[in-house]
């Protein structure tokens, strides 16, 4: 009987670890404590932290943290929109919501200047009319 390959191959202490460093603007705990709570030794959690693949499970608990507070951030947007007691701040937040969208962009406007390019005829003429003064001096 053939052995199934684990799905995550951390062990459940190391993706406990992983789901509090990767949310720790929450939780505000030190990596003491971090062991503590999952029972291992601080060094542990350093050694960890340089492993590729608790890097990368942290990393994605760290994106749908993210993800979570963006559903949060487009409710605060949406509370300013309706709720917002000053004009400047409603248009801020409709510009938000607006550039968030693709809806509008900032546009720069670049003025060039295009020189005006003389034949070989005009600059020809530029020299002779030039010596000529010259020599009507």
């Amino acid at each position: 009987m053939s052995q199934l390959p684990r799905k995550n191959p951390l062990t459940l202490s190391q993706r406990r670890c992983a789901e509090i460093l990767a949310t720790n603007d929450i939780h505000k705990m030190t990596i003491a404590q971090i062991a503590s709570e999952i029972g291992v030794d601080p060094r542990t959690i350093y050694r960890w932290k340089k492993d590729p693949e608790f890097i990368a499970y942290q990393n994605s608990i760290a994106e749908q943290a993210m993800e979570d507070f963006l559903s949060e951030a487009y409710n605060m947007l949406k509370q300013l929109l309706r709720e917002g007691r000053s004009e400047k701040t409603k248009l801020e937040a409709i510009k938000l919501v607006l550039q968030n969208r693709g809806k509008l962009t900032e546009k720069q406007e670049h003025v060039h200047e295009i020189k005006q390019q003389q034949t070989l005829e005009d600059l020809e003429r530029e020299v002779i009319d030039m010596e000529n003064e010259l020599l009507e001096d």
